[in-house]
């Protein structure tokens, strides 16, 4: 048995992997974000691998949570559960359901609720160029001066997007976890060729900015023509609170550093169905964005 723990914006959760299988899936899943340790007493979550039946088991707290042969189901699982204890623990900040690129040095926050479509634009901005930090999660720390956190994992994508991006499939798709429910694109991968690297990454794979250039708000709409909408600080301020993931932590459920936020970030209701275009409209706008700022 290997014990690890996975920590993230201050809080931590204690998983165990029975097996080399198991150990092998918890360092795809969440490495940059797990730390081996010599012993657990109590593991929160425990991950084992049975070879005649390829099934995975999921445990929290001893009890059987998921068994499938599924790795797309299980890290589904693994995600759901690590998530929601790390965020039980978290407070000091802001916790937001966001995805984050950095396109020409510029940090680019993608908030949404499960379904809305952030992660395939955020898989789709990394095939075009820009650098991925995470299609999931964002700590901002009510210390001004502290960096971002991004919980980095592989792209998460679901069954209902694969056709869409099987359109505009590329090498990135070399190496990751995909069945009839879903695909996982390891992060190493994503979009770090030669051709799609110099426009906008190659310079410096290694900074973050300090501060978020633009906020773009997806609603994948079959259908719809693209459309970029400016909002207003008040209409962002009410959708950034639907994606806030602990404000029960904190003394004003994180408002005033949610309004904080939307006062110095530009940001964009972004509709589409397709891939067309989209790329290019998303760097017009990020220019006249930071142009306005």
């Amino acid at each position: 048995m290997i014990n690890y723990r996975i920590s993230f914006a201050g809080a931590d959760v204690a998983v165990q992997a029975q097996d080399p299988s198991s150990s092998e899936l918890l360092v795809l899943l969440f490495h940059g974000l797990l730390t081996p340790e010599s012993a657990v007493a109590a593991p929160r979550l425990s991950l084992a691998f049975a070879e005649g039946s390829d099934t995975f088991s999921v445990f929290e707290d001893a009890v059987s949570i998921f068994e499938g042969q599924s790795k797309v189901q299980c890290a589904a699982i693994l995600y759901d559960r690590v998530i929601f204890h790390l965020l039980d623990e978290t407070g000091g900040g802001a916790a937001l359901h966001c995805g984050s690129v950095i396109g020409e040095d510029r940090l680019i926050l993608i908030p949404g609720q499960s379904g809305a479509g952030k992660s395939t634009l955020v898989w789709w901005l990394t095939n075009c160029g820009y650098r991925y930090l995470t299609d999931e999660l964002i700590f901002i720390d009510e210390q001004a001066a502290k960096p971002i956190e991004f919980f980095t994992r592989p792209v998460c994508l679901k069954s209902g997007a694969l056709p869409l991006i099987e359109a505009c499939a590329t090498n990135v798709w070399q190496d990751m976890l995909r069945d009839r429910h879903g695909a996982l694109l390891t992060p190493q991968l994503a979009g770090e060729t030669d051709d799609n690297m110099d426009r906008k990454t190659k310079a410096d794979r290694g900074s973050v900015p300090p501060h978020p250039a633009l906020v773009l708000l997806p609603q994948y709409q079959a259908g719809s023509p693209l459309e970029i909408e400016r909002i207003s600080t008040a209409r962002l301020v009410g959708l950034l609170m639907q994606c806030h993931a602990n404000a029960r932590n904190l003394e004003d459920h994180g408002f005033r550093q949610i309004v904080g936020l939307a006062r110095t970030t530009p940001a964009y209701l972004l509709r589409y169905d397709s891939f067309a275009g989209l790329a290019e409209a998303i760097d017009r706008t990020l220019t006249i964005s930071s142009r306005n700022k």
